[in-house]
């Protein structure tokens, strides 16, 4: 059973979703966790490790196959997924946090997960020069979404904290203020 919505942040890449993730986890350690996603991807930095299991192609297949992955999507050349087990062991007491693609989220609906969706628009945000990935946020970003929260993270100095405290009011907000600062 799932005690409170999950977060999900939505947005073009490098836009700073995963960061306000991990700043949510940081403040709230207690409540909020993240949903790790089963990846082909290989890994980029050593924070990885908080969001994605890296499996082989073969492993997401058979993971697939077996009716595991209640959420999957290709996006820049990988699979993603999200696997049913470890994702209701997470939120049968905390927010779950989780970093989408907008075609994803149609998926945890389905699935029959309480979300609360938060579109993160990046101010002063360069991306990323790979031409997959831009293609990829460029087709994504035409699939609309009922918003309940739109954040500004501007990458102006003092943005990221503007950021992170609305998103921490939004986590106080769903939890009742059961969350002391």
């Amino acid at each position: 059973m799932q005690k409170y919505p999950t977060i999900v942040l939505v947005g073009p890449s490098g836009g700073g979703k995963t960061s306000l993730l991990l700043e949510m986890i940081k403040r709230y350690p207690e409540h909020c966790a993240a949903i790790k996603s089963k990846v082909t991807r290989p890994r980029r930095s050593s924070i990885d490790g908080v969001f994605y299991d890296f499996i082989t192609e073969e492993q997401f297949s058979k993971l697939e196959s077996a009716g595991r992955l209640f959420q999957t999507a290709f996006f820049g050349g990988h699979h993603y997924g999200c696997d049913r087990e470890q994702t209701d062991a997470i939120v049968k007491d905390k927010i779950g946090l989780v970093v989408l693609i907008q075609q994803s989220v149609a998926d945890f609906i389905s699935a029959g997960y309480k979300m609360y969706l938060v579109e993160i628009i990046p101010e002063g945000h360069k991306p990323r020069n790979e031409a997959q990935r831009i293609r990829d946020d460029e087709t994504r970003a035409k699939v609309k979404l009922d918003y309940d929260a739109t954040l500004i993270n501007s990458f102006a100095p003092g943005g990221f904290e503007l950021a992170a405290d609305e998103l921490a009011r939004i986590v106080q907000s769903i939890t009742k203020d059961e969350l002391v600062n």
